[in-house]
């Protein structure tokens, strides 16, 4: 949905550029607001959009009420953040992180330098090397995401000729002089940074937008390498390329989805859990849950149909966790990463495979994915 709107806010500032129409710029103004509302890596892109309005103005191309419109937007959208204040950003906020800190630290009392190693100088280099990898052909053709709900070493997220062709397509770009040359080279250069200043890893959902000005990038460079050449060079690099694309799309769907780390990242296996606690909902007391791989009242919450006003009366949500996000740690029967001490029976515990003793504890039901087993339930009568 980002790069949706951000592409189509894109399309129609280019638009605006061109016949200086204001129902352009009235449908990027409104488009570029809903893309902001999108994910939280769009916030980046009011600095991009920023830096060329001013700079068209400078340049006499349109006068500073355009401006105004785009400051009432960030305004509009700023509301939301004063009413609800929210946590998640400054949370992935390296600077914010405790082992960044931790790490500045160590640095300082290692070589008793204050001046070298600070927060705002290793910062920088932190952000410089962030940045690097996702121009990297590390990132782009091997490894992808680091999370692996979204990527796995062997989904390229492009493959190496589309890398190839894009520096091709730079080359090009600025030898044939194309009047949009600073612009999708500032975008695509621009891409990375919102990912860059996180401390949550490689990241293809804060960085997406990378791929709509590299893929013109390159396919610009493709086009004009293979202009008046003859066929058969342009034959081996599509075969190519669509050798390296089969194998990409082959692994995704036959091997991405049966890797054991790949079943858990995704936190399968919550319905069949909660078909089993429908099953035995009143043959016991309390729950307990781990929530060892994410939120998992919420999935509980979803499959149950809990009602909400019901729900709604009872929820308490925890401060902000390291990724930004409030826990509930207890509803219902149902108590979440906490661990039965006074209960003597009557009780459930469901846990994954190695949050129990396999060796001493016996009758341990099972819910498995495929032939993954992804959780284990200790039933105490």
């Amino acid at each position: 949905m980002t790069a949706f709107f951000l592409t189509t806010s894109f399309y129609f500032f280019v638009k605006f550029l061109k016949t200086k129409n204001i129902i352009h710029y009235s449908l990027f103004i409104i488009i570029f607001l809903l893309s902001l509302f999108g994910y939280h890596s769009t916030r980046i892109w009011i600095g991009f959009f920023l830096i060329w309005i001013i700079y068209f103005i400078y340049r006499k191309k349109f006068n500073l009420k355009y401006l105004l419109l785009f400051l009432t937007i960030i305004f509009i959208f700023s509301i939301t953040d004063i009413l609800y204040k929210p946590t998640r950003i400054s949370n992935l906020l390296f600077f914010n992180n405790e082992g960044f800190v931790s790490k500045t630290k160590e640095l300082q009392n290692e070589a008793k330098n204050r001046y070298l190693y600070n927060e705002f100088i290793v910062g920088i280099k932190e952000i410089i090397n962030q940045y690097l990898v996702y121009i990297s052909p590390q990132f782009l053709i091997i490894e992808g995401d680091k999370n692996y709900r979204f990527g796995f070493p062997g989904v390229s997220p492009i493959t190496l000729i589309e890398y190839i062709f894009l520096f091709i397509g730079f080359y090009f770009l600025f030898k044939n002089k194309e009047k949009w040359r600073y612009f999708i080279t500032t975008a695509f250069f621009f891409a990375p940074l919102s990912g860059s200043l996180t401390w949550a890893g490689q990241s293809i959902t804060r960085t997406i937008f990378i791929f709509i000005p590299l893929l013109i990038i390159s396919s610009y460079g493709f086009f004009n390498f293979i202009k008046k050449r003859n066929t058969i060079l342009p034959l081996i690099l599509t075969t190519f390329y669509l050798i390296l694309l089969f194998y990409s799309w082959e692994f995704y769907l036959y091997h991405y989805p049966k890797r054991a780390i790949v079943i858990r990242s995704w936190q399968a296996g919550y319905k069949e859990l909660v078909n089993y606690i429908k099953e035995n909902y009143n043959k016991f007391n309390k729950f307990y849950i781990t929530k060892k791989n994410g939120q998992p009242y919420i999935f509980l919450l979803f499959y149950l149909k809990y009602p909400p006003e019901k729900y709604q009366k009872i929820a308490q949500l925890t401060p902000p966790d390291q990724y930004g996000f409030g826990q509930v740690k207890e509803f219902d029967k149902f108590y979440f990463d906490t661990w039965p001490v006074k209960e003597k029976n009557n009780y459930v515990i469901i846990g994954f495979p190695d949050d129990f003793d396999l060796k001493t504890e016996k009758n341990l039901k099972e819910i498995k994915i495929g032939t993954e087993t992804i959780f284990l339930i200790k039933e105490v009568k």
